[in-house]
């Protein structure tokens, strides 16, 4: 779980987003593979986050992410499980799995070591509207709980401005 300086702003963001989702009557899904389903722990940690949180898939190995999410053999092949293509296929997959309004993947390497570390990639789609990608590389020097204790900011921070939320 998440500690330290980012606790109050994590608490505030899932109590927005909790709100949003409520408001609209709409489900979150979490495709996670980096975080290890470290979302979802944060946003069952709300009180009542049943009303809004519909499930998570930690997708960690590849053949659940084919199997259970259908990412595409060849989108790995060709572009590798860290990439935004992967993400889409991810977040889509979730959406569609999990029947859910809106979701979120997360990807990514968070070490120990490599030359790829601390490249994450995100992915939200919803039924509703378009969906947002974005990679963002962590500093390598962070250690691998920083790296995912800051995905998750980093995720909360994608939902607050994809649903224009101040």
């Amino acid at each position: 779980m998440p500690s330290g300086s980012n606790n109050a702003f994590i608490d505030s963001a899932v109590n927005k987003i909790a709100e949003h989702l409520l408001s609209h009557n709409h489900k979150i899904a979490t495709a996670e593979s980096i975080t290890g389903g470290l979302l979802s722990a944060v946003f069952t940690d709300t009180p009542g986050a049943s009303a809004w949180f519909a499930s998570g898939v930690v997708s960690y190995s590849n053949d659940v992410k084919q199997n259970l999410l259908n990412v595409k053999s060849e989108t790995l092949k060709k572009y590798s499980a860290v990439s935004i293509e992967c993400a889409s296929e991810m977040a889509e997959g979730v959406l569609n799995l999990i029947n859910s309004d809106v979701a979120i993947s997360l990807t990514g390497y968070a070490g120990p070591d490599g030359e790829k570390i601390g490249k994450v990639c995100f992915c939200i789609t919803s039924k509703y509207k378009q969906p947002y990608s974005y990679t963002h590389r962590y500093s390598p020097t962070l250690s691998r709980t920083s790296i995912r204790e800051e995905v998750i900011v980093t995720a909360l921070t994608l939902l607050l401005k994809y649903f224009e939320i101040d």
